[in-house]
């Protein structure tokens, strides 16, 4: 399955969200195709959520916490400019060791992550993190969309371990974009290009 093809539904529906989500006069529209988008992407992470009761691939896994840890901190502390929804009790209930994104994991990292993670509270946080984004995206008003991100929720990014010391780039690439950039990626086509890896997983399990 592959949801970046050119004529596929999700494609067009990012690349329709693209052309209006800066218009004032499109932000009632803009938001509603968001919002359809998006549920169509977590419908699909639920979905991978269901395969792992089946087989626990480690990079399925990976890629799950690598989606939601990176939605979570765009959210929460980039544009809402809150706390991020993973703390330390979470964490432990999760049974993570990283609070990053976990871009720079080796294969041994990840294998040993998706061994003692606990899929139920990753399912958990994910549904958490959704939970936050709709609300998000229901209050957001024509001149949030171009505002910048604030540089002090960029750093408390880092301070936070949000982001690895390897992996700064993802400062410097987020701090370029205003709240409708981040909607757009890693918000929509982030989680897309990353569904695409899950579902090449399955289907070269299935073989």
């Amino acid at each position: 399955m592959k949801y970046f093809d050119k004529n596929n539904k999700l494609t067009l529906m990012h690349k329709d969200l693209n052309k209006i989500i800066r218009k004032p006069e499109m932000l009632e529209t803009s938001k509603n195709l968001f919002i359809n988008l998006y549920s169509e992407l977590k419908n699909q992470i639920d979905n991978l959520f269901l395969e792992l009761k089946k087989s626990e691939n480690e990079n399925i896994i990976w890629n799950l916490w690598h989606i939601i840890r990176i939605e979570d901190l765009t959210v929460n502390i980039l544009i809402r400019e809150k706390e991020s929804i993973l703390n330390e009790k979470l964490k432990k209930e999760i049974n993570i060791s990283i609070t990053d994104t976990g871009n720079s994991l080796t294969k041994e990292e990840i294998k040993k992550l998706a061994k003692d993670i606990n899929i139920d509270k990753l399912k958990y946080y994910s549904d958490k993190v959704s939970e936050r984004t709709i609300n998000l995206i229901k209050r957001l008003k024509a001149e949030d969309m171009k505002r910048k991100i604030n540089k002090i929720s960029l750093e408390k990014i880092i301070k936070e371990g949000g982001v690895s010391k390897d992996n700064l780039w993802l400062i410097y690439y987020w701090g370029k974009k205003d709240i409708a950039g981040l909607l757009l990626m890693p918000l929509s086509r982030h989680i897309i290009v990353h569904l695409n890896q899950c579902y090449k997983y399955i289907k070269t399990e299935s073989n």
